[in-house]
């Protein structure tokens, strides 16, 4: 120990917390119980501020590393964390039934997609960018429409209580389900173009692995981001209680998930509007 080099533990320890702030596994047990107990709106601030702060200085960290010596070893082991969340937090997502815990696991998906840049490391910022600006409006507006729809139900919901949500509620359900959609990639949403460019730039490198292995985190994801999508325009079933309604939802709330509504549907038409900007503004 004593001929370890200082610099080289206080580097990987700062690089472990980044790590816990993106919530990549194995540093992600903290965010399934810290997003389900928290108030929704804190949630959707956390799941995005913290993984913003944490992604520009490793970023930083990896650009001042190079890929020599120390900064070799940083990418092999981003690229074995990146693939790891995606594959776990996808996996583990499509086990819960509450839709906060759905969407934690999510995240510990996402910070792996966002990994990827990072891990590859040459010509990877603007796609890295885009990726996560299509995450902050999705995945915020996702959480705003949930915590509109949990004042409206007058609890913290499963699932199975977006049955029917539809038909009482149509602005909420549309809004949550264009969310789903952009998170899960599909097309003309803005998760689609944020995963078209990263996935598309990583290939444009050669680096095949991580690319395919994000593709088949998206199937996964599919899985449950439709299907609780679904679930918002199926009828509730014949003789079930229909949930205890609570407040509407505010004007200030209802604007900002508009705002960001109105960010998946530009961001998912013309990305290089924001590319233009993020390049002009360097």
């Amino acid at each position: 120990l004593a001929d370890t080099n200082p610099y080289l533990i206080g580097m990987v320890l700062v690089v472990c917390g980044l790590l816990f702030k993106l919530a990549v596994a194995p540093f992600h047990f903290w965010a399934p119980d810290v997003y389900q107990g928290a108030p929704t709106t804190v949630t959707a601030y956390m799941s995005v501020a913290t993984k913003v702060a944490a992604l520009t200085v490793l970023w930083r960290i990896v650009e001042l590393l190079g890929q020599q010596g120390p900064g070799e070893v940083v990418n092999l082991v981003l690229i074995s964390l990146s693939a790891l969340s995606i594959l776990l937090g996808n996996f583990m997502a499509l086990a819960q039934k509450n839709v906060k815990r759905m969407l934690a696991y999510s995240g510990v998906a996402n910070a792996g997609y966002l990994l990827i840049a990072p891990a590859i490391w040459i010509d990877m910022k603007d796609a890295m960018m885009l990726f996560l600006a299509t995450y902050l409006v999705g995945n915020v507006g996702a959480f705003l429409a949930v915590a509109q729809a949990e004042a409206y139900c007058g609890k913290e919901l499963e699932r199975e209580d977006l049955r029917g949500l539809f038909q009482r509620q149509p602005w909420i359900t549309g809004s949550l389900a264009l969310c789903l959609v952009s998170l899960t990639g599909l097309p003309p949403a803005a998760g689609f173009m944020g995963k078209f460019f990263l996935f598309g730039q990583a290939i444009a490198t050669g680096r095949l692995a991580l690319p395919l292995i994000g593709i088949v985190g998206s199937l996964l994801g599919a899985a449950y981001y439709i299907g609780t999508a679904i679930q918002l325009f199926t009828a509730p079933e014949e003789g079930s209680e229909e949930s205890q309604i609570g407040q509407e939802p505010s004007t200030v709330s209802q604007t900002a998930l508009g705002i960001c509504c109105a960010g998946v549907v530009v961001l998912g038409f013309a990305p290089n509007l924001f590319l233009n900007w993020f390049a002009g503004g360097l």
